[in-house]
């Protein structure tokens, strides 16, 4: 409580401020503390209000980030549809770069300069489709969310291989990168021989088939 006349703090049950000396009713000690008190509540109110706000606000920002990466860690949310600068190398040292293109009827083309890549379309592939001398129309690819792998089958190499299949086995999988291991024929470009070592990878997005 405060007194009327000089503003001085005042005891609680105080009949005289002791600053000024002026006599405070009873009444107005309680108007005040009814005013004072109201203040108070109000500012309590907003406080809460507030801070429910920012905590909904937080709450809603961490599951849209959940969201979005369980969205993003589906291999086929990401794959399909992507073209991808492809970087692997073996236990051997030997290293190579290849450019993906991958469409959304499970058909992909691993052998492209960077330009053919990034300009690859969904009308080119079904076009390539028909071209029996491309041999895309036999390059297939499916995809495993559950074990993270991603098969695919080439029938171009089948003169050399029976059995040409590449199994990419994945350990980071976002929306603009993909980071695993490929074992199987279709590492025969990076190693070099029919070995077929191990290779460890990571592709790098750097467009879209339209």
């Amino acid at each position: 409580m405060y007194c009327p006349n000089c503003g001085g703090k005042l005891t609680p049950g105080a009949k005289f401020c002791p600053n000024c000396g002026v006599k405070v009713s009873a009444t107005e000690s309680k108007a005040e503390s009814a005013v004072i008190k109201g203040f108070v509540d109000q500012l309590n109110t907003r406080e809460k209000r507030i801070f429910l706000s920012i905590s909904l606000g937080l709450i809603l920002l961490c599951l849209i980030g959940v969201g979005y990466r369980m969205h993003y860690s589906k291999l086929s949310n990401v794959m399909p549809g992507s073209v991808y600068k492809y970087v692997g190398h073996n236990s051997r040292g030997q290293r190579g770069t290849a450019y993906l293109a991958v469409d959304r009827n499970g058909n992909y083309n691993f052998w492209l300069t960077k330009k053919q890549a990034k300009t690859m379309s969904q009308s080119r592939f079904d076009k390539l489709l028909n071209n029996v001398d491309s041999g895309i129309g036999k390059s297939k690819y499916t995809i495993d969310d559950t074990k993270k792998t991603v098969t695919m089958k080439d029938w171009r190499l089948k003169n050399r291989e029976p059995d040409a299949t590449g199994q990419f086995h994945f350990t980071k999988v976002s929306k603009n990168e993909l980071q695993g291991t490929e074992k199987g024929p279709l590492s025969w470009d990076v190693a070099g021989d029919d070995s077929y070592p191990t290779v460890y990878f990571k592709a790098i997005k750097i467009g879209t088939v339209k």
